[in-house]
């Protein structure tokens, strides 16, 4: 059994913690706990607006679609080392600076803005690889719809500050996720 904490700055610092074998379950137990159901087929059903209801394959997709993309919201996952779980007292976070995140975004935009036209809003996870940048077109109603989610862009840690386009689905962002 492994032990995760969820960081999120939303209107407020938030943290919660989830015990599960693996980061996907953690994941799974946070969307259920938080803002989803889960429906017989095992996709989650987020209530998006009152009478509208999105369903979502994947544990990551249902996060970035609620809660990564609120403005200024900052949300993060790590893995907790059994001794420090275990501990009266230990240093079990340490996440990147949300400053940084600007930056990354802006790295983004001065790389590929005017090939792509990028919008304005975007979040961020973080890979081993390096950050991982996100942009989405959707203006309005928040939590996003999943066809808003738009162009990606990894800064790799080894080639700084270089950024390329990225391509990959859920389960590669889950396998390279920054735990």
């Amino acid at each position: 059994m492994a032990h995760y904490i969820i960081f999120q700055i939303w209107a407020h610092p938030l943290v919660s913690t989830s015990s599960a074998s693996s980061l996907r379950e953690a994941l799974r137990s946070y969307a259920l706990g938080e803002f989803a159901t889960e429906q017989d087929d095992g996709r989650l059903a987020v209530e998006m607006r009152p009478s509208r209801v999105t369903t979502f394959s994947h544990e990551l997709e249902a996060i970035e679609c609620h809660r990564k993309v609120h403005s200024g919201t900052y949300w993060t996952v790590k893995l907790v080392k059994d001794d420090d779980w275990m501990s009266s007292i230990a240093h079990v976070f340490r996440g990147d600076n949300p400053c940084d995140h600007r930056k990354y975004i802006k790295l983004c935009r001065e790389q590929f803005g005017e090939k792509f036209d990028l919008p304005r809003k975007a979040f961020i996870w973080q890979l081993h690889e390096g950050p991982l940048v996100t942009f989405y077109t959707q203006r309005r109603h928040l939590p996003i719809r999943p066809e808003a989610l738009g162009k990606r862009f990894i800064i790799p840690w080894a080639t700084w500050p270089e950024v390329r386009e990225w391509s990959g689905d859920y389960e590669m962002i889950l396998e390279e996720l920054a735990v």
